[in-house]
């Protein structure tokens, strides 16, 4: 599967409640019941040891996902990033911390700047990598104190 389109395709849909979760030899082991209405036909004729992919999102009473708190606030870290891009007291920090690239000029010198700090491709890593985010987040408390 090449992307997350293809993948969707493939997938099983049900809703699951968690039952229980332990641990043993082999990993985590995770029970879910699911109402007869809801499982996939297909998913019963899979055979024991299937292996699968799974995606799950939790649901609030309203039946709407619930976005993890983490997510947020990297969802968050990552707007912050482009908006600092834009501050000129920012640029003059950036050139600091990648002296390689000082002086810095504009928001795409700084944004440059920030991802060779960052060690990413894309500011959107901010949002999806932990360590990077935590980086990005200690910078802009240094910024923000500074």
């Amino acid at each position: 599967m090449s992307d997350e389109t293809d993948i969707s395709l493939a997938c099983y849909k049900f809703e699951a409640v968690k039952l229980k979760f332990l641990q043993n030899r082999d990993g985590y082991v995770l029970n879910l019941a699911i109402h007869p209405n809801e499982v996939p036909e297909e998913l019963l004729r899979d055979w024991v040891g299937s292996r699968y992919m799974v995606a799950m999102a939790k649901l609030n009473d309203q039946d709407e996902p619930v976005i993890p708190k983490e997510v947020e606030e990297a969802k968050r870290a990552r707007t912050s990033a482009i908006m600092l891009c834009k501050d000129e007291k920012f640029w003059m920090l950036m050139g600091t911390k990648v002296p390689a690239m000082a002086p810095v000029f504009s928001e795409e010198e700084c944004a440059e700047a920030l991802k060779v700090y960052l060690g990413i491709d894309s500011r959107a890593e901010i949002a999806k990598d932990k360590d990077v985010c935590a980086r990005f987040i200690e910078l802009r408390k240094e910024f923000v104190e500074g």
